[in-house]
């Protein structure tokens, strides 16, 4: 079941109250009521894009695989009125578990997402990064999009900025696969075995373990907060590099740059719903991407076939 039909129909036009810190929160509103996406045919073009979108959008730490979330996820979210967190944490919790993940939301669960709103958001990613470096560089590779990608993080002035952090493990056990702590960790390994007859599979697996997310309330303007929430839900979920160029793509990351994105857009839940179908411990991150295009087109494929026969059968 596709995620407009899960959820984005199901969610009232409620308005919600201002944030704190006096900066007005827009109401949400049903980001899918008129998307309409045009019917056409897939091909080596749009395999190709699809490949595009999944290399470029969804990269991991150098060398390593495009990390998704394992299972369970806790959100939390800080210095927002009630009514707002409550819609933001059900969205991300929505989409989560239309794509197979296990949304724990007991007020005694352990956070593994925090998003905050802020007015001031640079001085808040520094001080969380300093009071916490541990936190945001547990090594100082394969964990994170490196040095670079945390400055842009601490100075950025969009309107949403976040830092992931992923973990290789081992495939079968769980067992962590890289150093932690140390200046320079050894390269790492990825052996690979045949599987089922065909498709090779690694040994190690890379797992998001946290996801710090901030909203800049003064940056947000006019954008309704549902389409807002699912930007969020999307970078909480799925390996994004917010540096990524994303202008060529139909996705929910252009929603503050162009007129129209309302929202996660149906390339976005194919991205997701791949991601999470695919191989989870694939030999290399090429064959990973390679995988979740073949399924973002066939997703595509399926789609337009049933637009294509439903025209058909109304036609006189």
């Amino acid at each position: 079941m596709r995620l407009r039909r899960l959820a984005l129909c199901a969610i009232p036009a409620l308005v919600l109250c201002a944030a704190a810190h006096a900066q007005t929160l827009p109401p949400p509103v049903d980001p899918g009521a008129s998307a309409v996406e045009d019917v056409t045919v897939v091909g080596a073009a749009t395999r190709r894009s699809m490949e595009t979108y999944a290399r470029r959008i969804g990269s991991g730490p150098m060398g390593r695989l495009s990390p998704r979330w394992n299972d369970r996820i806790c959100v939390r979210v800080v210095n927002m009125d009630a009514e707002h967190a409550a819609f933001l944490r059900n969205r991300i919790a929505t989409v989560a578990g239309a794509i197979g993940l296990s949304p724990d939301a007991s007020p005694e669960c352990e956070p593994n997402i925090t998003v905050y709103a802020s007015d001031t958001p640079a001085l808040l990613a520094d001080r969380l990064v300093e009071a916490s470096p541990r936190s945001f560089r547990p090594a100082r590779a394969n964990v994170s999009l490196g040095d670079a990608a945390l400055d842009t993080f601490r100075t950025s002035d969009a309107p949403v900025r976040w830092w992931q952090v992923s973990m290789p493990l081992m495939a079968d056990t769980g067992l962590l696969a890289t150093e932690l702590g140390v200046n320079d960790p050894a390269p790492m390994s990825r052996s690979a075995a045949v599987r089922n007859g065909s498709r090779l599979r690694g040994n190690v697996r890379d797992d998001l373990i946290g996801v710090t997310v901030i909203l800049d309330l003064k940056a947000l303007g006019g954008v309704p907060f549902s389409a807002v929430s699912d930007y969020v839900a999307f970078v909480a979920l799925a390996p994004a590099d917010p540096r990524a160029e994303t202008q060529g793509f139909d996705t929910v990351l252009n929603l503050f740059d162009r007129p129209g994105i309302g929202g996660l857009t149906l390339t976005d839940e194919d991205y997701l719903f791949a991601l999470y179908s695919s191989s989870r411990a694939p030999a290399s991150a090429a064959i990973q991407t390679a995988e979740i295009a073949d399924r973002m087109a066939t997703e595509r494929h399926r789609r337009e076939t049933l637009q294509q026969q439903a025209v058909g059968a109304i036609r006189p």
